[in-house]
């Protein structure tokens, strides 16, 4: 009887053990981020190498790429909300804050989250990597551009590849959509050319030429009259929209 009693304690104290180690290790994982800071810092976020960092348009959200995945936290407490793992190199938010958009350094997907209770949406894919991706101002649709030299337009709400744009000869840098999401400017290492599509009808605008080198970056003024683009020639040029609208 007494050995029955002994091993019952003995039990009882290692249950009580287990709980306080458990406990001790969730409270630790709560504070780590809040202890030994700099003065002035708040938290201490994310995990592995971190290769981007967002916040959402509306402030609630902030989203940390790394090499060990995604991480969400919400900014009043900036209390974890989601981790969805795999390497994301790069990550955006939608303009209404609804959506984020990851995507891998050598993956063929980039991948939609809902930006509110951080569930996976939807998957979308290309044949090959992908090298770049934007969301039009009015959010309804994300465009991936590729090493296959296309680009695509895909639904944000369905995650429905809408169009795919075959225009270019070379892998997609850089894409932007007009302030109205009613045009979109895209650049590749094809060189010399910028192209300005119709997104309702898909139908290719314009061809801009002067760039002898990679097109890099662009981007729409806030009035939409102007596009800048970059390139690897080292130039950064400045069309005016309205004067090609008027051709």
């Amino acid at each position: 009887m007494n050995n029955n009693k002994r091993t019952d304690t003995l039990k009882k104290c290692l249950f009580s053990l287990c709980v306080f180690v458990l406990f001790a290790q969730n409270t630790f994982a709560e504070n780590i981020s809040r202890q030994h800071l700099p003065e002035g810092v708040k938290a201490r976020l994310g995990k592995g190498l971190v290769l981007g960092i967002v916040y959402s348009p509306d402030g609630t959200r902030l989203a940390i790429a790394s090499d060990t995945g995604l991480y969400l936290y919400e900014t009043a407490s900036y209390r974890e909300i989601a981790v969805f793992t795999g390497q994301v190199w790069h990550v955006a938010f939608s303009p209404d804050s609804r959506t984020i958009a990851g995507k891998g350094f050598a993956d063929k997907t980039v991948r939609l989250w809902d930006a509110k209770i951080g569930s996976l949406k939807y998957v979308l894919g290309h044949s090959y990597s992908i090298t770049s991706e934007a969301f039009s101002p009015d959010s309804k649709t994300l465009a991936t551009g590729s090493d296959d030299d296309s680009l695509r337009l895909w639904d944000t709400q369905t995650g429905r590849l809408k169009h795919t744009l075959t225009e270019h000869t070379s892998w997609l840098n850089s894409a932007a959509f007009s302030p109205d999401s009613g045009t979109l400017a895209t650049g590749s290492r094809d060189d010399t050319f910028v192209h300005l599509s119709d997104t309702e009808t898909v139908s290719l605008q314009y061809t801009l030429t002067g760039h002898t080198d990679a097109v890099t970056s662009m981007a729409f003024s806030p009035d939409g009259n102007t596009l800048t683009t970059v390139s690897d020639d080292g130039t950064v040029f400045l069309w005016d929209i309205t004067v090609i609208d008027d051709r």
